[in-house]
């Protein structure tokens, strides 16, 4: 494979922070702002506290297997 580079691309400072800015926000969004957000709903806030605690613990735990699923694809592209 003539002209074709398996190594991986050096990013700059700019890039790299603020690849690390997007990666922050989304896990601070994702796993401590909307898990919140949703037990505050009104429906899930008179619900029981074993099912709020359900949905609150569901809620954090599929945004935070959803954004490590999003870093091996990004890191495997070659994004980050």
């Amino acid at each position: 494979m003539a002209g074709v580079s398996l190594a991986p691309r050096q990013k700059g400072w700019a890039e790299s922070g603020l690849a690390g800015l997007a990666i922050v926000t989304y896990f601070g969004l994702a796993t401590v702002w909307l898990p919140s957000w949703v037990l505050r709903m009104p429906a899930i806030a008179q619900a029981s506290r074993s099912v709020s605690d359900l949905v609150g613990t569901l809620v954090w735990a599929v945004f935070l297997l959803l954004g490590m699923w999003g870093l091996r694809v990004a890191q495997r592209r070659g994004w980050i």
